[in-house]
């Protein structure tokens, strides 16, 4: 049903829906309508899913910020070291 409802606010997928009416509006509307609204739901159950795995993860990775700290203040000193020698080296 929210796939069915994004179609009302989302005006990209307007020519999508536009170019199934042919179909539509015979004998299988009810499949064709049932098939638009899943594909535009796919989006919404995969970005859920995905930030449902990174809540988790965020959760555990929390831990050991302190060494991420570290690791990405390393890697950007690195490389504020490597533009400085490209730069001078020009």
């Amino acid at each position: 049903m929210l796939g069915f409802i994004f179609y009302f606010l989302d005006p990209c997928i307007a020519p999508v829906f536009a170019s199934m009416a042919a179909v539509l509006f015979s004998n299988v509307f009810l499949l064709g309508m049932l098939t638009f609204c899943i594909g535009s739901i796919i989006p919404f159950v995969g970005i859920g899913l995905l930030t449902g795995s990174i809540s988790k993860m965020t959760r555990k990775v929390y831990k050991y910020r302190q060494i991420f700290k570290g690791i990405s203040g390393i890697i950007l000193m690195g490389y504020a070291l490597y533009l400085i020698t490209s730069i001078l080296l020009l």
